[in-house]
């Protein structure tokens, strides 16, 4: 998941907790979401289009949305 939101994490924290079947990873900032895209394939990525003041998630968005097509080549 990708979220700034320290609520928002504890959330999904206490939702994913005994879930054998999950890992829950967790990226603050933008920066880290990009980088932790880059290296793991996810099934499924819970996005905070909102990072701070910005769309900046959108960010996040579109280099997975980018990776996924070069992939597919």
């Amino acid at each position: 998941m990708a979220d700034d939101d320290p609520y928002i994490i504890n959330v999904f924290q206490r939702a994913f907790e005994g879930q054998a079947d999950f890992l829950l990873d967790i990226a603050m900032t933008v920066e880290l979401a990009l980088q932790k895209i880059k290296v793991v394939f996810y099934d499924l990525i819970f996005l905070d289009m909102k990072f701070g003041h910005s769309l900046a998630g959108m960010k996040v968005l579109e280099e997975r949305s980018e990776e996924h097509t070069s992939e597919l080549q």
